[in-house]
């Protein structure tokens, strides 16, 4: 006989039987018995994945009803372990939690791997199935244009390469030559996509916050370590609702632009999008990390700009962004903090009204495709 699996959501196949999920729960079947035998109800679990152990015969199921779980069963049905609980959350990272399990698979030796390979760091980890004790973790690949900062002030405390759209703070221990994951955190879409997707960030220090700066454009976030979030601080960017660049999506809000620019927007008056200044700034005035639309500034005139490559910023907060264009004699342009703002006036506000070229290719240099990147040293010269 035949049998279709296509109403199977996964499958474990050993010696002619057959373990699947199915609608009403576990089942299994094979080529001699056709007929499913239901092992373990579904009920309110809401299964997405399985393996058998087939020296003990005993189930492992991901299992996402209530959080993110592994839930060991033994040939009966019999519920034995369950692992994990509420998904892994952003934040402090928490390697016996779980997010984005994608696979499961016993190691016959009475433990399981999963995979996870969405979610930071996308790693495959291997687990104790009597103790639930982590054995080891492997990481895959992160995003491409993959970078990394070390903190001035601490340089065991590093930011950077993570799965697109996420931020890993790795802890390392030069002596040893090891290093491990501290916390991950979702930075992708933040402000509906107004910040950069995937960008290169710094860390500094300011009255004991993290803070993070965009070297793409001019921006920067705080991170809340205790809530596991990047909150917003301040931005100057170009308004973006055409299809995905290397760095930036579309928002949710209407006709693709971020909903907070659209609040903005309309706080200011434009109700045709079409004709809103697409250079902005925004800074948190009040600290409160919310998109304010009154804490918005347009810049009409101002024409949009590549913001793609490595920018630095000067002692003062200025920004210098790099020139993509070939054949333009612009090296790079300066775009100024003008003011301090926030409860302890320490946010930097940018005026796209200050944007100034202030560096220049020779003759010989202007066909180079771009400038990728600009640095500065402690005596404040630009290379």
């Amino acid at each position: 006989c035949s049998l279709s699996l296509t109403s199977y959501e996964t499958t474990s196949i050993h010696e002619g039987i057959v373990s699947a999920i199915a609608e009403q729960g576990v089942v299994q079947f094979s080529r001699q018995n056709s007929t499913s035998r239901l092992v373990i109800p579904k009920s309110r679990h809401d299964f997405v994945a399985l393996d058998i152990d087939h020296s003990t015969e005993e189930f492992y199921i991901v299992d996402r009803s209530e959080g993110e779980r592994v839930v060991r069963y033994d040939a009966t049905g019999k519920l034995l372990k369950t692992f994990g609980g509420r998904g892994r959350p952003y934040g402090k990272y928490q390697p016996k939690l779980f997010h984005g399990i994608s696979d499961i698979a016993a190691d016959g030796r009475g433990g399981f791997y999963i995979t996870e390979p969405t979610a930071p760091s996308r790693r495959t980890a291997h687990f104790n199935a009597e103790t639930g004790t982590l054995i080891d973790e492997w990481y895959g690949g992160q995003s491409f244009y993959v970078n990394i900062a070390a903190d001035r002030d601490d340089p065991t405390s590093l930011w950077g390469c993570a799965a697109e759209g996420f931020l890993n703070h790795y802890r390392m221990d030069y002596d040893a030559g090891t290093w491990e994951i501290e916390a991950s955190y979702k930075i992708g879409r933040l402000g509906d996509s107004l910040f950069p997707f995937t960008a290169k960030w710094r860390p500094f220090q300011r009255n004991g916050n993290t803070y993070l700066r965009c070297l793409n454009l001019p921006a920067v976030v705080r991170v809340d370590a205790e809530a596991g979030q990047i909150i917003p601080v301040s931005i100057a960017g170009f308004a973006h609702n055409g299809p995905r660049t290397f760095s930036m999506f579309p928002g949710s809000g209407e006709n693709g632009f971020p909903r907070p620019l659209v609040a903005a927007a309309r706080h200011h008056g434009f109700e045709d999008l079409n004709q809103v200044p697409r250079a902005y700034s925004w800074a948190d005035a009040n600290g409160n990390g919310q998109l304010d639309p009154k804490e918005f500034r347009f810049y009409p005139g101002v024409s949009e700009s590549h913001l793609g490559q490595q920018g630095v910023y000067d002692e003062g907060e200025n920004f210098y962004k790099p020139h993509t264009s070939p054949g333009d004699s612009t090296a790079w342009s300066k775009i100024s903090r003008i003011d301090w703002t926030g409860p302890d006036n320490h946010i930097p506000v940018w005026s796209w009204s200050s944007h100034t070229t202030v560096g220049f290719l020779s003759k010989e240099m202007t066909d180079w495709p771009s400038i990728r990147a600009l640095t500065l040293d402690d005596s404040g010269n630009l290379y």
